[in-house]
């Protein structure tokens, strides 16, 4: 198949397709104006929303760029003094000694164990009851 029939075959075509339109504009008036109406707003509509697509707007407003000096050197603000206590760190032992025992555990009362108990409890007994 060369060139020529090809375009032999694409003109045989379109020249029926256009006898089809003129044939039906002829038969039904009405209804050809009311398409064609349809066509040309429907390509109305894909202009504007390509229009309006293509403008956008600059969110970000333009501002010049200014060069910062500084005049004075930084300094940090004097704040609160640490106690003398207070330890910025520490090299941590495997195990504590009898007297970090003693200052910084504290046994638990009867009352605290009971109310961990219950809480524990029902922490359990949620579980259980959510279970299929």
């Amino acid at each position: 198949m060369d060139f020529s029939e090809l375009k032999g075959k694409a003109t045989e075509f379109f020249s029926n397709l256009k006898t089809k339109i003129s044939d039906f504009v002829a038969e039904n008036k009405i209804l050809s104006i009311i398409i064609s109406a349809m066509a040309v707003l429907i390509i109305l509509c894909i202009i504007l929303i390509a229009i309006v697509a293509g403008k956008k707007k600059n969110k970000v407003p333009d501002i010049p760029a200014m060069a910062l000096e500084i005049s004075t050197p930084q300094v940090i603000p004097n704040g609160p003094e640490l106690p003398r206590s207070y330890n910025l760190y520490r090299e941590s032992e495997e195990e504590w000694s009898e007297e970090d025992g003693r200052q910084w555990f504290t046994t638990p009362t009867e009352k605290e164990i009971s109310s961990l108990s219950t809480a524990n409890e029902n922490m359990v007994n949620d579980i259980i009851e959510a279970a299929p």
